[in-house]
């Protein structure tokens, strides 16, 4: 009978990252799904997902500079492009959310971003507030993880 360290019940995002990262440190693991691979009964089923980096806490900014570092580890190990960085708008930004998160993705060395002024002119339909184009941010391509 085969034995194994870890059992992930589930083979969503989460229980799939569970599950690659107990592998990658040398774990025997076995991953139970109840459901056929890329079912839409789940959290994450669709064609694509947000990745933001227009964040305001450096706790969280951490925590998506290092997803990005893994999406990439991912689009490495695999061959199949995962994170599509297009950029994201933001609106509706007081100034101290616009500065905050500017320094933020400064000390982060991010992707390049463009000035709130010109990105306010740029998106016409924006709200009350200030805009701001975050280059890091994209979409994630959902529908081509059962690939990878």
């Amino acid at each position: 009978m085969r034995t194994y360290d870890v059992v992930v019940i589930g083979a969503g995002a989460m229980g799939s990252a569970a599950a690659r990262a107990v592998a990658a440190a040398g774990r025997e693991v076995l991953v139970l799904e109840q459901y056929e691979l890329g079912h839409v009964r789940g959290g994450s089923h669709g064609g694509t997902r947000l990745f933001r980096l227009a964040i305001d806490d450096e706790g969280e900014l951490l925590r998506a500079a290092r997803a990005r570092e893994l999406w990439e580890e991912l689009e490495s190990e695999t061959g199949v492009q995962m994170l599509d960085p297009v950029g994201g708008v933001d609106h509706g930004l007081d100034e101290h959310q616009v500065g905050e998160s500017a320094a933020l993705l400064e000390r982060q060395r991010s992707r390049r971003r463009r000035s709130s002024r010109g990105s306010s002119r740029r998106w016409m339909r924006r709200r009350r507030g200030r805009s701001s184009w975050i280059g890091g941010s994209g979409r994630t391509g959902c529908s081509r993880r059962g690939t990878a």
